[in-house]
């Protein structure tokens, strides 16, 4: 074993938050979810067996957890739980509809639906819109949508091939705070008043910071020419040239060995994939490991 393998070895196996088999598993920026049709669960960042329907389990294509409900489904319906893991509500879509997207709003659970942003509330399981405006993508076919949710926000984006619409709402009142920013890649999060995005297009792609409140953008990193790009909540990584890299708002920055596969961040966690498992990482124990292993080796070396 390389002396990489093995400092990626030690690191997932000794700091990771959860460890998982690679199959039937579901992951996005708010949840990590294995399983499929009865036999289906949330692994992180929470750990919940989710009694679910098996029309609304199977075929997942958004999910999201807050402090008290928790909310998966597909195109035809969505099943909100609560946080034991049982259903209180249930959502079927109509013949000619389509939910594309949810998020949980304390209780209620908000959803896309014909470009539209609607609510079903956890009380009078009722459904009534909660925004008069129209989120529509860039681009009205074969575009993909996703949600997340914090505590004083959540956030819509929506679009394809490079072209996307971010829109975030106030969490509290659910109304429309900021519409349609313009981003370039489906990775996107949400961190205090802040929100992180990828724009620019081949060798010229760079992570932005837009500020809610001021409704002001700015440039934190230009990345160059990239192959893929992961933003969480206190940072991002990205691969350039086969080479992965982990990288703090504040521009600190470590090169990861090239056996670290990572596949995405949820909320601020890596997923990597090793030898066949998907190892949970906090992003910023990740950094802090690489960095303690990078220092050493050079102090090795000199």
């Amino acid at each position: 074993m390389s002396d990489t393998s093995v400092i990626t070895e030690t690191i997932l196996e000794s700091f990771s938050v959860l460890t998982a088999g690679s199959d039937n598993l579901f992951f996005n920026k708010s949840t990590v979810i294995t399983g499929s049709g009865s036999d289906i669960s949330l692994l992180y960042p929470d750990q919940v067996k989710l009694n679910a329907d098996k029309i609304i389990s199977d075929n997942i294509i958004y999910a999201d957890t807050g402090k008290n409900r928790i909310v998966l489904g597909n195109s035809k319906g969505f099943c909100v739980f609560d946080s034991d893991g049982d259903p209180v509500n249930i959502y079927l879509a109509d013949k000619k509809e389509t939910i594309d997207a949810s998020a949980i709003r304390g209780d209620n659970a908000v959803f896309l639906s014909g470009g539209r942003m609607q609510e079903l509330s956890g009380d009078e399981k009722k459904v009534r819109k909660i925004d008069s405006g129209v989120y529509n993508p860039p681009y009205k076919k074969l575009f993909r949508s996703a949600m997340i949710s914090t505590d004083k926000y959540y956030g819509l984006i929506t679009g394809i091939a490079g072209s996307y619409y971010i829109s975030i709402f106030d969490s509290v009142s659910g109304s429309s705070l900021v519409k349609n920013i313009a981003s370039s890649s489906f990775e996107f999060n949400i961190r205090g008043d802040d929100v992180f995005y990828v724009r620019g297009g081949t060798g010229v792609w760079s992570v932005i910071r837009f500020e809610i409140p001021a409704k002001k953008r700015n440039e934190i990193k230009k990345l160059g020419k990239i192959s893929d790009v992961y933003v969480g909540e206190s940072g991002f990584i990205y691969i350039s040239e086969k080479r992965t890299y982990i990288e703090t708002f504040d521009g600190a920055k470590w090169e990861a060995p090239a056996e670290l596969d990572v596949k995405g961040i949820c909320r601020d966690s890596a997923l990597v994939q090793y030898k066949g498992k998907m190892h949970i990482i906090e992003f910023n124990v990740l950094y802090e490991k690489l960095k303690e292993f990078s220092q050493a080796k050079s102090l090795k070396s000199s």
